[in-house]
């Protein structure tokens, strides 16, 4: 798990510095947002055989997606379920952002 935030990070940094760039020129930035979360997940690959994809699939890639969802309105690029900083031990450097809605979810509680 520590691969995935650190990979996060890595992305994170990535883009700020394709960013560096356009600002330069004019050109609007690109702007991501990541969200994590843990579980079991289906892999491999997806399809037919004349078109097919490599994949993740299961509830923890959705609520991944959900969480990533919710950064623009957080107000964070990053933004992780509470169950996957706590495998991380990660609550000491994370900020909390209180309760969100994810869709078809109960309120939960998350960082960022």
């Amino acid at each position: 798990m520590s691969f995935c935030a650190e990979c996060s990070h890595e992305m994170l940094k990535a883009v700020a510095q394709l960013n560096a760039a356009p600002e330069a020129s004019g050109s609007p930035p690109l702007k991501i947002g990541i969200g994590l979360h843990v579980g079991m997940a289906v892999m491999g690959h997806v399809g037919a055989s004349d078109r097919h994809d490599y994949s993740a699939i299961g509830d923890v890639t959705n609520t991944a997606s959900r969480i990533e969802g919710l950064t623009k309105a957080a107000g964070f690029r990053l933004s992780v379920r509470e169950q996957f900083s706590r495998r991380l031990d990660a609550r000491k450097t994370s900020i909390r952002s209180g309760k969100r809605q994810l869709k078809g979810e109960v309120t939960l509680r998350f960082l960022a």
